[in-house]
């Protein structure tokens, strides 16, 4: 049976899973472009929280042609205020770490966020050595035979675990600390040899983000086509704007030790 989960009057794909195997199971084949959208017409189960309707089959129906709305648009049209109360109120995080380590990730995303369900992908990551790049993967955590992998470089399997939605703190009525829940988990992957989705909000300092992600590639480039001062530098264009975390503390105690990384 081929299921193209992608149209619009279709139920979203999260919810299709959640009812597949209570109905039974069963073999479907999916569409490759249905496939890679999965995500798209629901931004993963977001929606949800923006129109806790969109999944009624006569919403699906009458509207759902329209698609979801788009992020970026709505970002764009967030004040100041209302960008930090949303930081400080709902989690869009992804860790990428060693498989091995996936179950004390999902104990640890329980105790920093409380939100489900949470989004697993597996992905494979080579060791290439100087030509690495920024996921230059620990060699502690490369154990596959080199001889069966991309031109017999070694490599390793990794988890990327995501959390999307309001914390379960949020929905009790409590206070939720996102800057201890963020820098927890940004120090618990820098620590297992992982790295943190960039697009998410990043409470690191220049030096821990640089400890996280391999800038030696990148910094060596720079220099021989002279590009230090022509263009930002990666931490310059993901960290949080102004305003929204107060680091003032952790910068304190990098220029005390000597490590600090102007950005």
């Amino acid at each position: 049976k081929i299921n193209g989960i992608n149209y619009w009057f279709k139920p979203f794909y999260y919810k299709w899973l959640e009812t597949f195997l209570t109905k039974g199971g069963g073999d479907e084949y999916i569409p490759y472009k249905h496939y890679c959208h999965r995500f798209t017409r629901s931004i993963f189960w977001e929606i949800e929280d923006m129109i806790p309707f969109a999944n009624h089959p006569i919403y699906r129906t009458l509207w759902g042609w329209m698609g979801a709305p788009e992020v970026s648009l709505l970002k764009l049209f967030q004040g100041p205020v209302i960008r930090k109360a949303s930081v400080y109120a709902h989690v869009v995080q992804e860790s990428i770490m060693p498989v091995r380590d996936l179950g004390e990730c999902i104990e640890n995303f329980d105790d920093w966020y409380g939100v489900y369900p949470l989004l697993v992908f597996p992905l494979r990551v080579y060791n290439r050595g100087e030509h690495s790049g920024f996921l230059t993967p620990h060699e502690r955590n490369c154990h596959g035979d080199p001889a069966k992998g991309k031109d017999g470089l070694p490599w390793g399997i990794w988890c990327d675990l995501g959390a999307y939605g309001a914390p379960r703190d949020v929905k009790e009525g409590k206070v939720w600390d996102a800057k201890g829940s963020v820098r927890a988990m940004e120090h618990w992957t820098r620590d297992k040899g992982g790295w943190q989705a960039c697009y998410t909000d990043m409470f690191c300092t220049h030096r821990e983000f640089r400890q996280m992600f391999n800038h030696d590639l990148l910094d060596k480039v720079r220099v021989r086509l002279g590009a230090t001062d022509a263009f930002p530098l990666p931490f310059t264009k993901m960290k949080p704007e102004k305003g929204i975390v107060d680091l003032e503390s952790e910068h304190a105690a990098e220029k005390k030790a000597g490590t600090f990384v102007e950005s």
